[in-house]
């Protein structure tokens, strides 16, 4: 898979609206799946985004940025009275797919980025008008928009990146350490920090060198051994013991772990 670097990045542009949306019906785009990358500018009002693969929920307040993935499965809704939005979907680069692995962006978007208001209502304003023109460079003149809205958000990104990873890995490699026996992996962290399952790999990788699930598998492992060794437990009670569906099942965690089987331990 290619590392895309934000320098890299030329989008091209599918889709690019600004709605308002007013009245009593409830405004609801459910289950959808978006083959491409979606950015939504909330300019009014509180949205609220579900992935229905991975249980997360995050509400999207005025000004703030939020990155659906392409063919994520998720709901888009208004969840306040009245809303005004901007939405832009693309694919990062013209000749790759990010859902067929073409590529990863690096940095890896955030689900929601706070603006500050500031140049994205006019940059996403501006996106939309070149939607519905037809000039000769109308096509080119949107995705260097988009170009520039994606900039801007890498800034962002990128400026508490360090701090962001420092803070959020400590916590849930912490929350991971408090729930081994239920084998929590990437789905149950993106549902309690509010992430994508993706970034998260990404943090984990880059920082630990290893995935949730694998991290949660050594530690299990580690507990294991001493539970084998220390308190003489069979490999059926210690199996048992650390929420394992069967002594087969640890047993391979245990061997991929050690290179050996729990047995020869």
């Amino acid at each position: 898979m290619k590392i895309l670097r934000t320098e890299d990045v030329y989008p091209v542009v599918k889709v690019a609206n600004y709605i308002a949306l007013e009245g009593t019906r409830p405004q609801c785009w459910p289950r959808r799946r978006i083959p491409d990358f979606e950015l939504i500018l909330s300019i009014r009002g509180e949205f609220e985004f579900i992935n229905h693969e991975t249980g997360e929920k995050a509400v999207q307040p005025p000004g703030s940025v939020l990155v659906i993935l392409p063919r994520e499965l998720h709901s888009y809704s208004l969840i306040s009275s009245k809303g005004f939005f901007s939405c832009i979907h693309c694919e990062l680069i013209p000749d790759g797919i990010f859902a067929d692995g073409d590529y990863s962006p690096e940095p890896f978007p955030r689900r929601i980025t706070m603006t500050g208001g500031g140049e994205f209502p006019d940059l996403f304003r501006r996106a939309a008008i070149t939607a519905s023109q037809s000039g000769r460079f109308s096509e080119e003149i949107r995705n260097t928009i988009v170009r520039e809205i994606w900039l801007r958000l890498a800034e962002r990104w990128l400026s508490s990146a360090g701090e962001e990873k420092n803070i959020r890995l400590d916590e849930m490699v912490n929350y991971l350490n408090d729930n081994l026996t239920a084998h929590p992996g990437r789905s149950e962290l993106a549902r309690k920090f509010h992430l994508t399952p993706q970034h998260i790999n990404l943090i984990f990788k880059k920082e630990l060198g290893i995935a949730p699930t694998g991290y949660v598998h050594r530690e299990l492992a580690r507990a294991g051994y001493r539970m084998l060794h220390e308190e003489g437990l069979s490999v059926k009670e210690t199996a048992d013991r650390l929420g394992f569906s069967s002594q087969f099942y640890f047993s391979r965690v245990f061997k991929s772990v050690f290179g050996i089987p729990p047995t020869s331990a």
